[in-house]
């Protein structure tokens, strides 16, 4: 009888142990790593140069392996792309943008992006009453011709109104150097133009007049009375694509007023600031866009950026960005 039970027992303690050991096995399996099996990724298939797009990654695991992903682009002068897979598009140009499994880097997948110009195929009418150096705005609009199939028209202030009303352009550059205030005429098209939505790139030397004040408050911009500062930092990462530096110096040109101090006003905003001979940055901006981006008051000349590139690209992605906001 006794050899009968303690038999039992080791039977019970035998199934006991085996149960524990199938728990064990199956808590193990349960817990494992396991491995990333695939990755698909979704982004727009076309940008314009200025706007940005969150692209996703799809990523199918097995077990408790991470999803993670490393992002990267193939081109960051065309497209940047963050560590959350935000794209940033900066250049016109094709780019892939690629998510790699950080759990397995043998998978992943990409995307393939058009980014095109908001230049392309727009037209300008351009107005500047004088330069004494290279004309920046002028070659950036040149190159915008060449490689974006711009279409720019110079005019002068004899034209300037009547080519106004007869092209309706894309966009307006009218750059008041070195003569005192602005036609009446001119002031007049030009107010009534921001007012009925039109994209404006304007600068003046002329502080204190007027009748620029008034234009300059249309475009929710305002000097500050300061000037002549030589250098500025271009502080929106589109406005700073493909420069040189963020860090712009600027020359005279032999101009008594090179550079003016801007303010912005109601809903304007200050894209660049002007530093000081210390040089520590002011509170005084460069560059002020407003009426939700379509207008865009330079706090400089045409011809005063120090680097020639710098101040042609500079001014071309002044262009890119006011023609963005006219755009759906």
């Amino acid at each position: 009888m006794f050899e009968e039970v303690s038999k039992r027992i080791r039977a019970d303690r035998l199934s006991l142990l085996l149960v524990a050991t199938l728990v064990a096995i199956l808590a193990a399996a349960c817990s494992a790593p396991g491995t990333v099996t695939s990755v698909s990724v979704m982004a727009p298939p076309t940008l314009l140069v200025g706007r940005t797009a969150q692209a996703t990654a799809d990523v199918v695991v097995t077990g408790a392996a991470s999803t993670a992903v490393t992002w990267s682009s193939s081109d960051d002068e065309v497209a940047t792309v963050d560590a959350s897979g935000l794209v940033r598009a900066v250049g016109e140009g094709n780019v892939t943008i690629t998510a790699t499994s950080q759990a397995n880097p043998s998978q992943s997948d990409a995307a393939d992006i058009e980014v095109s110009s908001a230049l392309r195929d727009a037209t300008v009418l351009y107005y500047v009453d004088d330069v004494v150096g290279a004309d920046d705005a002028l070659a950036a609009l040149h190159e915008a011709a060449a490689t974006f199939d711009a279409v720019v028209v110079e005019t002068d202030n004899a034209s300037f109104v009547n080519d106004l009303a007869d092209m309706n352009p894309d966009l307006v550059v009218y750059l008041r150097q070195d003569s005192g205030g602005i036609p009446d005429d001119a002031e007049a098209a030009l107010l009534t133009w921001v007012e009925n939505g039109g994209a404006l790139v304007f600068t003046s030397w002329d502080i204190g007049v007027s009748d620029v004040d008034t234009q300059l408050a249309s475009m929710e911009a305002a000097f500050t009375g300061e000037e002549n500062y030589v250098s500025m930092e271009i502080e929106h990462p589109i406005l700073a694509a493909g420069l040189s530096s963020s860090t712009i110096p600027i020359t005279d040109e032999y101009w008594g007023t090179f550079s003016m101090g801007l303010e912005a006003l109601g809903d304007g905003v200050e894209l660049a600031h002007f530093y000081d001979l210390t040089p520590e940055l002011t509170t005084d901006a460069a560059l002020v866009s407003g009426n939700d981006g379509r207008t865009m008051v330079l706090g400089f000349l045409s011809d005063t950026v120090e680097n020639e590139d710098d101040g042609i690209r500079l001014l071309r992605n002044v262009f890119e960005y006011v023609l963005l906001a006219t755009l759906p």
